[in-house]
């Protein structure tokens, strides 16, 4: 019903734009709207950078999760960030809803076709609206097509979203709005006194403070993008005895009974810390220190790339070439399947499902190939 609604008043908008005169109006002030995950948050990074430089005294508020905001405001491109809470409540998305119509933005960003997204954007008062205006119901939203729409001027140029890389999804937005990319190479990062002070903040760092550490986050939002618990505790007594490093596994409060049940038959357990209640800025800083991060197709994996450090990727439901972090600063695993990618709902091979096809041996010669040089001198490349 929403759905419908939605197709119908985005459909009438462009019809009767298409129509109308449209003179280019300056853009003041923009909100960015993406209350989806971490690391589809950290996916818009490069598309709020390039909104920056096109209009940079414009003001930029991006609304987000609210775990996520004190990340989104660390950036150096000068960003208010508001953090929802319940956002995926009807009772979240009318909050959102009073907070956006309290302002009277000139352009107004949809980044991903998420429900959420849409109405926030749709129900706000900003005279040009762009991005997913008609949601896409789907966990694998790279498996489908998604227009990209434009209310109150005309598009420049029409892009779709269908079975690309996630990062794309928020750069059409600003290919539609006829915003340049950026040229050279523009990264936005975390500002350094920032990430500084909240490594101090880490009430008990794991491991001493100039000791070699390798960060391992064994779990994902759902259950099939995990490698096994117990070969990530295979991996890390590997990793202590064959590399020399410590290994600090992070996770959620509600995952440490997991880890510790594989943590069990751990030979090195001295060596292996645990790190569950840390904010995300605090994981930024961990991982900006570590020699690199071994994760699951996950958020901290897109945290531990945006802040530099290496990073080997373990996939089987959904290919790196569709949702991993920056191809260039890691290694990624993957065995396709006959079933993969996948619209991870239901899994069709529960008992041998595809994360199973990567071996720790694999994992362990993965790591060797980025530690290289680090293995010998114990030095971690972000310390």
């Amino acid at each position: 019903m929403i759905a419908s609604l939605l197709r119908s008043y985005v459909r009438f908008r462009q019809t009767r734009s298409d129509r109308e005169i449209q003179r280019p109006s300056p853009v003041h002030s923009i909100v960015v709207v993406e209350l989806t995950r971490l690391g589809d948050v950290i996916c818009t990074f490069r598309s709020l950078a390039r909104l920056r430089a096109a209009y940079p005294a414009a003001s930029l508020t991006c609304v987000v999760q609210e775990p996520y905001a004190e990340l989104v405001e660390a950036l150096d491109l000068n960003i208010r960030a508001i953090g929802l809470r319940l956002s995926q409540t009807a009772r979240g998305i009318v909050a959102g809803l009073g907070i956006l119509r309290s302002h009277r933005f000139d352009l107004a960003c949809s980044m991903s076709p998420a429900k959420r997204n849409a109405l926030l954007v749709i129900g706000s008062r900003a005279r040009v609206k762009a991005g997913y205006l008609t949601y896409l119901d789907a966990r694998a939203q790279y498996l489908h097509r998604t227009p990209v729409n434009i209310l109150g001027r005309r598009a420049s140029s029409a892009r779709s979203y269908a079975l690309q890389h996630i990062s794309f999804r928020s750069s059409f937005v600003c290919d539609v709005l006829g915003i340049p990319d950026l040229a050279p190479r523009r990264e936005p990062a975390f500002r350094p006194e920032v990430l500084a002070a909240a490594r101090t903040n880490i009430k008990a760092f794991p491991v001493g403070r100039h000791a070699p550490y390798i960060v391992m986050h064994p779990f994902a939002a759902w259950e099939y993008k995990e490698w096994p618990a117990a070969s990530f505790a295979g991996l890390a007594d590997a990793v202590v005895a064959e590399c020399g490093h410590d290994v600090v596994v992070t996770c959620e409060s509600a995952d440490l009974r997991h880890w510790e049940q594989a943590a069990r038959m751990l030979q090195h357990p001295d060596r292996v810390h645990v790190l569950s209640h840390c904010s995300l800025l605090e994981l930024a800083a961990l991982m900006r220190g570590a020699s690199l991060a071994v994760g699951n197709d996950s958020g901290p994996l897109h945290l531990a790339s945006q802040v530099g450090t290496p990073v080997v990727g373990l996939y089987g439901p959904a290919s790196p070439g569709l949702t991993a972090p920056d191809m260039e600063k890691g290694v990624f695993l993957y065995h396709a399947m006959e079933c993969s990618p996948c619209p991870q709902r239901i899994c069709v091979h529960p008992d041998s499902y595809c994360m199973n096809l990567i071996g720790v041996n694999e994992v362990l010669e993965a790591i060797r190939s980025l530690l290289g040089a680090h293995m010998q001198t114990g030095a971690a490349p972000n310390a």
